[in-house]
């Protein structure tokens, strides 16, 4: 082993299959090096269960290990959603020589368990030791000669349970391996002295024999550290005491020796949680700069697992998810900044970017306001923010001016077209011969024919002759109403093909054209003076179809959704027929087609329940836009009719007099 990672004491364990030396060493995990056999080596890495990095160890180990071991971590097979190892298990990958800096081939990554997350602390206990046993059992199939283990769980994770106890639950797991042929030598790797200390004292009371290499634990640190002190890595969770990593030293302030004192002494005096803590935020910081927005997001989420409540991380996680496009996620976390620490103007300006990005300018408009008015009136963002919003807000309603204009000049153009319409009808008289009543509803498609000009017949005999054998192929004008009319109706005459009574397969404009004058020589409501008004209804069902299907790309998406209905429906059938067993050709025909028909229905009434909720969202935005600004205009009036009343009562000029009266009152008594 390098000079790095020293012996602090080391022992011979009775394993009931074969014996082996166990170790207790000062330094970082990743500096083992197994000198007989480099390649029957690994290290355990403190992984997470999705084991594709993290904090701590884990993030030191990752990035010393490279490209390499992030691409074999990522190829072990996930057991379910998210999770390649679960807790209280371990992975093996290797061998491999181009783990980066590494010193060993292999790596096992083991799962301790969060003891925070467990209720009863005897199941996370069951865990940290079955992580330990099972991290060993990977080294037996990989035939192992030397592992060497940092401390799972000994952390921040390790909840209310103290050091010496997750140490000696380890400890006990190693002691009681049964072992195996090739194991040769288990390393434990502790870096504080308290650790040290625990791992010599455990040991002593597990009554393990000691080989004579004990050096105290406080010794062996200063021989260390003075060849070289700054080659142990951080990592993080598992430290209590530490030297300053060399990315503080870069960021520390440049005030000469006695600044730098100052700040050492800061260090000692705080907790371990507080320095991995903003090791992550570091780390995240980092990460953000160099737009790696992911990876920063992951960092802060950890660093937020030791201090919930902080407020500047929220703020950095926020920006983080803006930037990375997860706008809902951005306003969580603003809104969580803003609840812990309700008087700093930067959390409300991140509030007020994330709803910006939402489009909910009224709402940003009004939290860059409290900011400018109650916290910091010279704060840049949120003027900069204010003055978008107002913007934007001035657009939206000029579009929608726009829009209402076209639309009333739409409805004034069809108004006026009808009337024409219903004026030249009545100059002509009722119709009485066959072809001058199919006459009359050829003039029902023209609006929609004026959109896209088709090919036609130009002898009207043909045409009539078409109509005529699409009639034979409808039912009678009852029939048909009742059908266009049936229970959920609405949903099902979404599907233009099923209201037509067509396959959706026909794409001829001319068969199309045919079969919709021939339904509407049948449902029109000038025609069925028996029920008129369910006749009117359904005639509106028809027109609405025709006029999907004049339309090429309506035509076409429909078409789609319709295929894509009857391949769901065919998967939903088989799943069905399987419960049944066999049957009949007949039966299982005609249960397809209703499966087949079912999917599509809830395929069209899936896409019309969300363009109506957005429908109803839009016009709910609108009427608390209308909302305000009726708000506003009455403010506005409010005031010009009090300043009219005032001028109007001549209370101005009586004042004026008043005071006039009164200087003059004052002279004459001098």
């Amino acid at each position: 082993m390098p000079s790095s990672l020293t012996t602090v004491a080391s022992y011979e364990v009775s394993a009931p299959s074969s014996p082996f030396t166990l170790k207790i060493c000062q330094g970082s995990v990743l500096d083992y090096t197994y000198l007989p056999k480099k390649i029957a080596s690994a290290i355990v890495n403190a992984a997470n269960e999705e084991m594709l990095g993290g904090g701590g160890v884990d993030g030191a180990i990752s990035k010393a290990g490279g490209r390499q071991l992030y691409m074999d971590r990522r190829d072990v097979p996930e057991v379910r959603p998210g999770v390649r190892c679960p807790t209280g298990e371990a992975r093996i990958t290797g061998p491999n020589d181009s783990y980066g800096s590494l010193n060993t081939p292999y790596v096992v990554h083991a799962v301790g368990p969060n003891y925070h997350a467990y209720a009863e602390e005897e199941e996370a206990d069951e865990l940290l030791a079955s992580a330990y046993t099972s991290a060993l059992q990977c080294g037996k199939r990989a035939k192992l000669e030397g592992i060497a283990f940092c401390l799972l769980s000994a952390g921040i994770f390790r909840g209310s349970r103290t050091l010496e106890e997750v140490l000696r639950i380890g400890l006990k797991s190693i002691c009681g391996y049964e072992g195996y042929d090739e194991l040769k030598e288990v390393v434990v790797c502790g870096f504080t002295n308290n650790e040290l200390d625990a791992l010599v004292h455990i040991c002593t009371e597990l009554g393990l024999s000691n080989d004579g290499h004990d050096v105290a634990p406080s010794e062996e640190k200063k021989d260390s550290d003075k060849a070289d002190g700054n080659s142990k890595c951080d990592e993080g969770e598992n430290r209590e005491e530490r030297p300053k990593s060399l990315e503080q030293k870069d960021s520390e302030p440049k005030g000469g020796a006695e600044e730098s004192k100052s700040e050492s002494k800061d260090e000692d005096a705080r907790e371990d949680w507080e320095i991995s803590r903003d090791e992550f935020k570091a780390k995240a910081d980092n990460h953000f700069r160099a737009k790696q927005y992911p990876q920063a997001i992951a960092s802060y989420a950890d660093a937020l697992q030791l201090d919930p409540t902080n407020h500047i991380i929220l703020s950095n996680k926020s920006g983080a998810h803006l930037a990375n496009g997860e706008k809902s996620k951005a306003l969580h976390d603003a809104r969580k900044c803003v609840e812990n620490a309700p008087e700093w103007p930067k959390g409300y300006t991140r509030l007020a970017a994330a709803m910006e990005s939402l489009g909910r300018y009224n709402e940003a408009s009004k939290t860059y306001s409290k900011v400018l008015n109650e916290l910091d009136s010279a704060n840049a963002a949120a003027k900069k923010g204010l003055e978008t919003c107002r913007a934007r807000q001035q657009k939206q309603r000029e579009e929608k001016e726009r829009e209402a204009r076209e639309l009333q000049e739409r409805i004034d153009r069809e108004e006026a077209e009808k009337r024409e319409k219903e004026e030249g009808n009545a100059s002509k008289g009722p119709k009485t011969e066959e072809d001058d009543l199919l006459d009359d509803f050829f003039s029902e498609v023209e609006q929609v024919s004026e959109k896209k000009p088709k090919k036609v017949d130009t002898k009207p005999g043909d045409t009539t002759k078409r109509i005529k054998e699409q009639l034979k192929d409808l039912g009678t004008s009852t029939q048909e109403i009742d059908r266009l009319l049936e229970v959920n109706y609405e949903w099902k005459n979404l599907n233009p093909f099923y209201v037509l009574g067509i396959p959706h397969q026909i794409d001829d404009d001319s068969v199309i054209s045919t079969r919709y004058r021939a339904l509407s020589l049948l449902v029109h409501p000038d025609k069925c003076l028996d029920d008129p008004a369910r006749a009117k209804l359904a005639f509106e069902q028809v027109r609405k179809a025709m006029n999907q299907m004049n339309d090429t790309d309506k035509r076409r998406h429909v078409r789609a959704l319709i295929d894509e209905g009857m391949k769901q429906g065919k998967r939903n059938w088989d799943v069905e027929k399987s419960k049944h067993g066999m049957m009949s050709a007949e039966i299982e025909k005609q249960g397809l087609k209703n499966a087949q028909s079912k999917a599509t229905m809830k395929i069209f009434a899936e896409i019309e329940r969300k363009r109506r909720d957005v429908e109803r969202r839009k016009r709910q935005y609108e009427q608390r836009e209308r909302a305000q600004e009726d708000e506003e205009r009455m403010k506005e009036k409010q005031e010009m009719e009090h300043d009219k009343k005032w001028k109007e009562t001549n209370r101005v000029d009586k004042r004026v007099g008043n005071w006039r009266s009164f200087q003059g009152g004052k002279k004459s008594k001098n």
